[in-house]
């Protein structure tokens, strides 16, 4: 007659042993993760405000808007000047002879910013996305100023967290506004949240 091994299986002290590892690194990977996107913001938030000094310290040096500046200009900037008329024409910068294009390769001239002040249609990449950028006079949201624009598809759970840090929390109003304001796909009116991905604005001045 064979004698069959009595099969041994796991233990519940065992069993409870590995499901604590197992939390133990969701959790790693989880804390990990948040660390990561509080880095990202903390980033972001740190850009936002270095443009912010940088115009500023830019009209307090020269008198004038970088871009729209049109006299006193350094001759080895090698940078032709804008028209003069109190803002920063162009939009998103496309062309060379865009006051915006003209307005980051000032402000790196000047040394208020990184980056080759000779570089064409200079458009810097964002820290939550790798996104262009591109500084420009507009109206948004009814708010007449200048605006940092972060061109590129950003996570909503980022744009949420940073809105919150940096501004007023909602999607339609304050600082930092969703180009899609009057989208509820995009921006809920009611609670102020990023619903998608989606590029945004910053109020600098």
């Amino acid at each position: 007659m064979t004698m069959r091994k009595k099969e041994q299986g796991f233990t519940l002290v065992e069993v409870a042993i590995v499901l604590v590892i197992i939390g133990l690194l969701l959790g790693g990977v989880l804390k990990g993760q948040e660390l990561m996107k509080s880095a990202k913001v903390k980033g972001e938030a740190q850009l936002l405000q270095s443009y912010q000094t940088a115009y500023f310290g830019f009209i307090d040096r020269y008198g004038a808007m970088p871009g729209d500046m049109n006299s006193g200009i350094p001759a080895n900037w090698n940078i032709t000047g804008g028209n003069g008329n109190g803002t920063i024409n162009g939009g998103v910068c496309d062309n060379d002879d865009d006051e915006s294009c003209k307005a980051i390769r000032m402000l790196r001239a000047a040394n208020f910013l990184n980056g080759d002040p000779a570089e064409a249609q200079p458009q810097p990449k964002d820290k939550l996305a790798n996104a262009p950028m591109s500084l420009f006079s507009s109206t948004v949201a009814n708010q007449t100023g200048v605006w940092v624009y972060v061109n590129g598809n950003v996570d909503p759970e980022l744009l949420n967290i940073l809105d919150r840090q940096i501004d007023d929390g909602k999607c339609s109003s304050g600082s930092m506004i969703s180009q899609n304001t009057t989208n509820a796909n995009f921006c809920d009116a009611t609670t102020g949240e990023y619903l998608r991905a989606q590029r945004y604005y910053y109020r600098i001045n």
